[in-house]
């Protein structure tokens, strides 16, 4: 796409004006508005507050998770994305609703005001593009980083899920711009999250007629916890049920409970107990089924040929499934899936799968990782090549022999 900026004016008897030939100049014509660093500068109308939940004696990292707990908790994001201040901090404050741009700059403020290196963080959302070059229209949304002991700690309080360094995806584009007190600003990394993990634990038994009935765990923690709680924190027991149900389609699901859903501090943990009459294929003597059950991937989502532009996943991640299958009396194996380990060029992503038999009982250990949020379109094909072949030892079946 093609976007036209205005550079700079000079209008007659009037001297040169340059508004976006550098981030420089960005950066100082928004923090110069009145309704965004004027805004900073208000603080009397949260003292008693920031009293009341900050006791001096505090430490500075109890400080940033506790006003970050209160922001959110206390001001409702109205959902518009902005870098201006629409009603004003006060205002937001006194009637607990604001734009990310009043939120956030309370958020700031407050931490400010308790003794920490806070500042504002400039951002332009998914939706709005990637900020590539100096324009005033390049960010359209704010959050918060508090630099202490040479590292950043980025915070948004407009999710009520967010934790610190765990800020909502919308936000999460690349890089952002924080501006400091002296109006100096300096690009920082949204991308460098550390690598969010699922972990998969599945026990099962399989009877001679081919039904499997069993429990599954599934521990997620970091964004996947986080992504979790946005998308199924508002729904109903009923509705997340038949959500719940959609996803599995290959099985029934006869109860589910989750733990830690509104407790950031700890990882979702959710227990399901299914049956299910549709995982195995059962032809003469034999029984064929994946050994990756009802996670087994089905479609490579890279398709073309070639790509121009690079992938963008929401976060690093570590998948792992632990999957234990007791194979019915009456019944041997007579053939597993191969152990394999596939890497990709840049080691960007990587599967492993190993599987054994034990006591007639079949475990399968499989870890799927991509290490990086952003990969070049060089290595699209690489990235293409490695879930294909991922997918492609995914289908390979178990099979079992009724003994003779």
């Amino acid at each position: 796409g093609v976007q036209h900026e205005l550079a700079s004016t000079i209008f007659p008897g009037s001297s040169y004006k340059s508004y976006s030939l550098s981030w420089e100049n960005v950066v100082k014509s928004i923090y110069d508005s009145s309704n965004f660093g004027a805004e900073l500068e208000k603080s009397n109308y949260f003292d008693d507050d920031l009293k009341t939940i900050c006791p001096s004696a505090m430490s500075l990292e109890s400080k940033i998770v506790t006003i970050h707990e209160f922001v959110k908790s206390n001001i409702k994001w109205d959902g518009f994305s902005e870098i201006y201040c629409d009603k004003g901090v006060k205002s937001a404050y006194k009637d607990k609703v604001g734009n990310s741009a009043e939120i956030n700059l309370i958020l700031v403020a407050m931490l400010r005001k308790a003794g920490l290196d806070a500042n504002p963080v400039l951002v332009s959302t998914r939706s709005n593009g990637i900020a590539y070059f100096p324009s005033r229209t390049s960010f359209n949304y704010v959050t918060a980083a508090v630099e202490l002991n040479g590292k950043y700690y980025l915070l948004d309080a407009t999710s009520r899920n967010a934790v610190v360094n765990i800020i909502p995806l919308r936000a999460v584009n690349r890089f952002g711009r924080i501006i400091r007190k002296d109006g100096t600003s300096t690009s920082i990394n949204l991308t460098e999250q550390s690598i969010s993990k699922q972990q998969i634990v599945v026990m099962c038994t399989l009877d001679n007629n081919g039904n499997v009935e069993g429990q599954l765990r599934d521990v997620s923690s970091d964004y996947f916890a986080f992504k979790h709680r946005e998308e199924n924190n508002v729904l109903s027991k009923e509705t997340y049920l038949e959500k719940k149900q959609r996803e599995f389609n290959k099985i029934e699901i006869v109860s589910t409970e989750t733990k830690n859903a509104t407790d950031l501090s700890k990882p979702i943990v959710e227990t399901v107990s299914f049956k299910s009459n549709n995982l195995v294929e059962v032809i003469g003597n034999r029984m064929y089924f994946s050994p990756m059950l009802f996670f087994e991937a089905k479609e490579n989502p890279f398709k073309a040929d070639e790509r121009a532009y690079p992938i963008e996943f929401d976060f690093p991640f570590h998948k792992s499934y632990n999957i234990s299958i007791q194979i019915p009396d009456g019944y041997e194996i007579e053939s597993l899936p191969e152990a394999t380990n596939f890497i990709t060029e840049n080691e960007s992503g990587r599967f492993k799968f190993l599987i054994s038999n034990t006591f007639n009982t079949i475990q399968l250990v499989a870890n799927f990782d991509i290490n990086v949020p952003l990969i070049a379109s060089e290595d699209y094909a690489s990235i293409k090549l490695f879930y294909k072949e991922m997918i492609k030892k995914q289908s390979e079946k178990i099979v079992l022999k009724k003994k003779s």
